[in-house]
């Protein structure tokens, strides 16, 4: 059976890769993606771990998978019904979710009509990440509470925080909340800079989102996107002004992508649409900043029932639109994504 192994310290190379066997004398070697590696950990795989071959092979046909050179040998049979089962029947999170949408939203190779139906069942899946709840009438409990769980710093250090700068702490914390499901820590710097360290979805690799808001600087946040090499990008009011480091590490696109997803963004609140069910946003304790994707709509959604498919599901004038995530009776900030499927930023409080 196929092994997932982890490159050692010593190498140059860095992540996860599979040794497989095609029917020659010697096994070969494939290189992981980092859409590839979300889908392994989600699934329980890791280090030293064998996989079902159907599930490698039908990976590899779609380029999850790929060889440093051409197999020589035919590969196994296999299932996309395996990969199927390894995406919508696992618990996926909703940043290997999304991954997976736009990988295979961009995917032209000869297994299209298969990859079509697996993207509809991928956007029908329900996200089993834990949505944080935007509370405003316990904001600094609620910000404490998200920061104790994601810093490993003294409870001096988050005291001296509130203390000093309680108002913008709050609000940058709070604010952040709407992407707790990516954040792998939180750090304090300097006692005026808070540091998120995230695992992005437009992008393989790590990033840090340095917010700056309360500082000097002529930029509000500078996002360190770390892949092998480095590079900076300096954000204000949602816009690159400028940037350093390889300027191969990141296509332009690439860049405006991981802006998009890591910086907020002011909301006006009167921009804000309203469900069918749900109260107008003028009467919700609205977020004042928010991760836009572009132009894409915020609605203010409250959950009318569970589909057969045990999709969350809100009301609209002109129809319905499925969410990732949620819960009946409960109330969102919804991002719509596309017509009919959108990603829940925060759980809302009725005021």
């Amino acid at each position: 059976m196929p092994t997932l192994n982890k490159y050692a310290q010593s190498n140059k190379k860095t992540g996860y890769f599979v040794r497989a066997n095609v029917g020659g004398s010697h096994p070969v070697t494939l290189q992981t993606t980092g859409v590839a590696e979300r889908i392994f950990r989600d699934n329980g795989y890791s280090n030293g771990s064998t996989v079902p071959t159907k599930l490698i092979w039908s990976m590899y046909d779609v380029d999850l998978l790929q060889t440093e050179s051409s197999i020589s040998a035919p590969t196994p049979s296999h299932s996309f019904g395996s990969l199927s089962e390894a995406i919508t029947d696992s618990q996926l999170t909703e940043s290997t979710r999304e991954a997976l949408i736009e990988y295979f939203k961009s995917y032209s190779g000869p297994h299209q009509g298969a990859i079509n139906k697996l993207l509809k069942d991928i956007r029908q899946t329900v996200s089993t990440d834990t949505i944080e709840k935007y509370d405003l009438q316990h904001p600094v409990e609620t910000a404490e509470s998200l920061l104790k769980r994601f810093t490993e710093q003294s409870e001096g250090d988050i005291d001296t925080l509130f203390q000093r700068h309680q108002d913008w702490a709050v609000n940058s914390i709070l604010t952040f909340s709407q992407r707790a499901s990516q954040i792998e820590k939180i750090d304090i710097r300097k006692r005026n800079v808070i540091i998120y360290h995230i695992f992005p979805i437009s992008v393989s690799g790590k990033a840090r989102i340095y917010d700056h808001t309360l500082s000097e600087e002529d930029y509000s946040y500078r996002i360190e996107y770390q892949d092998g090499a480095h590079i900076s990008l300096y954000i204000r009011d949602g816009r690159i002004i400028n940037s350093n480091g390889p300027r191969d590490l990141l296509t332009p696109l690439e860049a405006r992508q991981l802006t998009e997803e890591t910086t907020p963004v002011e909301i006006d609140g009167k921009d804000v649409r309203s469900t069918v069910d749900s109260p107008k946003s003028s009467k919700i304790s609205l977020p004042d900043r928010s991760f836009l994707e572009g132009d894409k709509e915020l609605f203010v959604g409250l959950v009318d029932r569970i589909s057969n498919n045990n999709n969350p599901l809100v009301e609209l004038t002109d129809g319905h639109i499925l969410l990732d995530a949620g819960k009946k009776d409960h109330l969102y900030l919804i991002n719509r994504v596309e017509p009919k499927w959108g990603r829940v930023l925060c759980e809302l409080n009725p005021a």
